[in-house]
């Protein structure tokens, strides 16, 4: 919920950015909506009556839900709103100038958050070519594949939009999409790709290379307010790491089934 000051607030906020023309309107998406929250947090107070040491206690919050480096993220997404003000002589001192937060790096930190996927594919550009990367990414995150593996993808190794099969001299890997996959697959072959004006016709990305793909990933991460900016294997590790802990979930689940059929006497010891 929000006085409609706060929302008097964002919207001169947001116009002013948007007349710069210096932010994307994917990037200015991210920020209305992080203002917003802390909006919604601070409510009925008003925008631009805030201390650091209501900051402070909005970053506690955070700090129940969110990782350091994603409370950065909102940070900065509020910090720009409190220079605009301040450079406008709206506020006498901008809440966040002092205080110093400092993201945590986790000694082995190889995952994206989930969240963070949602913020990299709404900055993916509006052109086929955003629209490209926007279904490797999601194929990145579905599959768990390597993305040699995927940028070599044959239209021939698609099965009715629902499967991908890559043969490999040591196998095949198949992958079954699910139903945001299917519509984001079924577009891209039927109406965004002929678009992308590259050779290799048979390959489903065309002439993609895993260096260009890299490129472009890291600038959709700097859009998305991602302080470190992550690399394309962050989002395999995190599918893989989120197809370990449903696997684990589901043997410790039928582990306390066996047991409970121990307890009753049904099955063996």
């Amino acid at each position: 919920m929000q006085n409609s000051s706060n929302i008097d607030i964002i919207k001169s906020y947001i116009e002013a950015i948007e007349k710069e023309g210096k932010v994307s309107v994917n990037t200015i998406e991210v920020y209305k909506k992080e203002i917003n929250e802390f909006a919604e947090y601070i409510y009925p107070e008003n925008l631009l009556n805030i201390n650091s040491l209501k900051i402070m206690k909005y970053i506690e919050k955070l700090s129940e839900k969110y990782s350091s480096r994603t409370i950065k993220r909102k940070l900065i997404s509020l910090n720009g709103l409190y220079k605009y003000f301040f450079k406008t002589e709206k506020i006498l001192l901008n809440p966040l100038e002092e205080i110093k937060f400092k993201v945590q790096i986790e000694e082995e930190r190889v995952n994206i958050e989930k969240g963070e996927i949602k913020s990299l594919l709404d900055c993916c550009e509006e052109t086929p070519k955003g629209f490209r990367d926007k279904l490797l990414i999601n194929l990145l995150m579905k599959s768990g594949v390597k993305i040699n593996d995927l940028i070599n993808i044959k239209l021939k190794d698609i099965i009715g939009f629902q499967e991908i099969n890559i043969l490999k001299k040591n196998g095949r890997i198949a992958i079954s999409l699910d139903e945001s996959g299917k519509e984001l697959l079924e577009k891209y072959i039927l109406e965004m790709r002929d678009k992308i004006d590259e050779p290799k016709g048979e390959y489903l990305f065309k002439n993609l290379s895993r260096q260009n793909f890299r490129a472009r990933f890291i600038k959709y991460s700097k859009l998305a307010g991602i302080e470190s900016a992550v690399s394309p294997n962050e989002v395999k590790n995190l599918s893989n790491v989120s197809k370990s802990a449903e696997k684990l979930e589901r043997e410790t689940f039928l582990e306390k089934i066996r047991e409970k059929y121990i307890e009753i006497g049904i099955g063996d010891d």
